[in-house]
């Protein structure tokens, strides 16, 4: 029996109306082989119970199996394209303008219609200053990319220092070129540290570390002066390409 107030199903329907035909043939294929002949009354008639016959019975004993079947406990309730999201499948990506931070002199904020929000940070003075974003985590690992860009026509003004959670700062280089002009368009650039390695060698690359749910701190501290910083997006998504 169906619970109270619950649907019945395409294949619960189609099931059970396939029964109802075969109990149908059952019997009428029982009643004409068990109806006397009228020209020969002495002929044996088939018995009513036989794995070999009558067919008729076989029939409407598989008819009643169909039509009872899909009311029962073991009748399959949906499919795996049904089933629900399994939980840790979504994905949680936050975005920060990097001037929304605390920002620590001589890290400063300038203008920028070109910039996201049309403005960015960069430290005025080499390894000094600071940004801090604060973000919620949803859980699980994540990576980040920075909208990031040097000076027209600058050589060295391509790194900050990088920490997350109050863990000690490493340095990521944009760009990782030698080149006598960086790009100063704006750029994405997925956040890679040396991690014991140099400036041609990033060991951690991409940048990736798990998170527990709740707040967590990022902080951008100056390296090369100028080096410009508009936008943090931090991610659990490992496709994620802003």
């Amino acid at each position: 029996m169906l619970d109270g107030g619950a649907a019945v199903t395409v294949g619960q329907a189609m099931t059970a109306l396939a029964g109802a035909f075969a109990v149908g043939i059952g019997i009428w294929l029982l009643r004409r082989n068990t109806e006397p002949v009228a020209d020969k009354p002495s002929e044996a008639r088939m018995p009513l119970v036989s794995f070999s016959g009558p067919p008729g019975l076989l029939l409407a004993l598989v008819g009643l199996f169909l039509i009872v079947f899909p009311f029962t406990p073991w009748w399959p309730t949906g499919s795996a394209s049904e089933e629900p999201p399994s939980a840790g499948t979504s994905h949680d990506t936050i975005r920060r303008e990097a001037e929304e931070g605390a920002i620590a002199s001589p890290m400063e904020v300038r203008r920028d219609d070109s910039a996201s929000g049309g403005a960015y940070v960069a430290t005025l003075i080499r390894e000094e200053g600071a940004v801090t974003l604060e973000f919620e985590a949803a859980g699980g690992r994540y990576f980040a990319w920075g909208r990031v860009a040097a000076p027209e026509g600058a050589a060295n003004a391509n790194s900050v220092h990088v920490s997350v959670d109050g863990e000690e700062s490493d340095i990521w280089d944009f760009f990782q070129e030698e080149t006598d002009s960086l790009p100063s368009d704006w750029q994405w650039e997925r956040l890679s540290l040396r991690c014991g390695g140099d400036f041609d060698k990033h060991n951690c690359d991409p940048w990736s570390r798990p998170l527990s749910e709740g707040r967590h701190t990022l902080v951008l501290h100056g390296r090369e002066a100028d080096s410009r910083v508009d936008v943090l997006v931090i991610t659990n998504d490992p496709e994620y390409t802003p």
